[in-house]
């Protein structure tokens, strides 16, 4: 439902010029990560290993350890609400603090430091969109009933979901009437569904994409 592309961000020159003055960086998700370290790891990897970084999510700490570089902080829930709970701001209230992303995401963190005036600068780094051939095979595949169940990993292949389905009114009220089983890979996904008014039969407790296939499983083994 989605791809991400690398973009230009128009203040990476000034990011990079006044690298000294950051004391920590701050990557959401795995795809923040690798956009990130690719960015920085080719001539800026001491300067990556110098600073603190925090996460959110095991398994963007796991990527950041895997590629060589330490975590300084990750929160024991996969929410931004927990990291904004946890986070050190004693560590970082004299320096500045880097925030790599896409360009969908919330600024719930961003406005979190401002609140407390630290710092925090933007750097996009990449774009989430729709592949242009996902429209007719999803389409395509509801016509066919090729699945019985619909996951989602995050809020914006929510929105590209809604934006195909929405203009076909039989599919979407069958949807709305729960007639689809859908599963959401957690509350910000989940969220982003009940705006839509969409039904989240399942929701893993762990906010992982293994976690959600083992709820799906065990929704399924209720019904039989």
């Amino acid at each position: 439902m989605i791809e991400t592309h690398s973009i230009k961000s128009d203040n990476e020159k000034d990011i990079t010029n006044n690298l000294p003055f950051y004391s920590w960086i701050v990557l959401t998700s795995k795809n923040s990560a690798e956009y990130t370290l690719n960015w920085f790891g080719k001539q800026k990897s001491e300067w990556l290993k110098s600073i603190k970084i925090a996460v959110i999510g095991k398994k963007t700490a796991q990527y950041v350890k895997d590629r060589g570089y330490p975590v300084a902080f990750c929160p024991e829930s996969f929410r931004a609400a927990e990291f904004i709970k946890e986070f050190p701001y004693d560590q970082a209230s004299e320096t500045r603090v880097l925030f790599p992303q896409g360009n969908l995401a919330r600024p719930t963190i961003l406005h979190a430091f401002k609140q407390r005036s630290i710092q925090c600068d933007r750097l996009i780094l990449y774009k989430t969109v729709q592949p242009v051939e996902s429209r007719d095979k999803l389409l395509d595949a509801f016509k066919n009933r090729d699945f019985s169940i619909i996951t989602f990993a995050s809020p914006s292949a929510v929105r590209n979901f809604v934006k195909i389905v929405k203009d076909n009114d039989n599919l979407f009220d069958d949807l709305l009437k729960g007639n689809w089983m859908i599963a959401s890979i957690g509350p910000t996904t989940t969220e982003e569904l009940t705006r839509f008014h969409l039904p989240v039969h399942v929701e893993p407790e762990v906010y992982t994409m293994e976690a959600m296939v083992e709820a799906i499983a065990a929704y399924k083994f209720k019904e039989v």
